[in-house]
């Protein structure tokens, strides 16, 4: 649990970068008359020990895989956002499901969840893989296994699933009931290059 928290402030920065790599240029508009470009401003210093976000390895279907290198440890990590979210009238942040490896610390495919909201307190958070569920508990607004010994059956499921939908249902702690369904399609793909990159 304490590598997967790191890893979400990890992913965001690198998933904010790619996502900005990946934006199309704008374009000037047609008979618009060309402004002066700003005079660069002085850069800033950057404090040293800030370690670089995450870098985007590869899409895999509705997965990404990407790594993290800092003091000489690797931490390979996937994830995916919901392709559909319920209740639709409600205000939340993004949520993401993730897979942690970190080979230094000997963790292999840790889960975790990032809900997009404060979640109840003792209120359990559930992974539904056709008729398999698993508990996660809760701790502000991410989730883990509640029993780790079930994570291997957790990976399991998730990577033989004969329908390849992932139910994540949880409890906001305003007492509003949510359910995300992610596509569990690239999420092999996603491991094994997690394995290459992070063996």
């Amino acid at each position: 649990m304490r590598i997967a928290i790191s890893v979400f402030a990890i992913f965001f920065a690198g998933f904010a970068q790619h996502a900005a790599a990946q934006a199309p240029a704008a374009t000037p508009q047609t008979g618009a008359t060309p402004t002066p470009a700003p005079k660069p401003a002085a850069p800033k210093p950057r404090p040293v020990a800030v370690a670089p976000p995450a870098k985007f390895l590869e899409k895999h279907d509705d997965w990404h895989s990407y790594i993290h290198e800092a003091g000489g440890a690797k931490v390979c990590f996937a994830a995916a956002v919901p392709k559909d979210s319920e209740p639709k009238n409600v205000r939340r942040g993004q949520s993401y499901f993730y897979v942690t490896t970190w080979p230094k610390d000997g963790v292999r495919n840790e889960a975790s969840v990032a809900i997009g909201y404060p979640i109840k307190p003792d209120g359990p958070v559930k992974v539904i893989i056709g008729a398999e569920e698993f508990e996660f508990f809760g701790r502000q607004d991410k989730a883990f296994i509640k029993d780790p010994a079930n994570e291997r059956k957790l990976m399991e499921a998730m990577s033989s699933a004969a329908s390849p939908i992932m139910l994540v249902k949880g409890v906001s702690a305003r007492g509003t009931e949510t359910s995300d369904q992610y596509s569990l399609a690239g999420l092999g793909a996603a491991i094994k290059k997690m394995e290459q990159t992070c063996p």
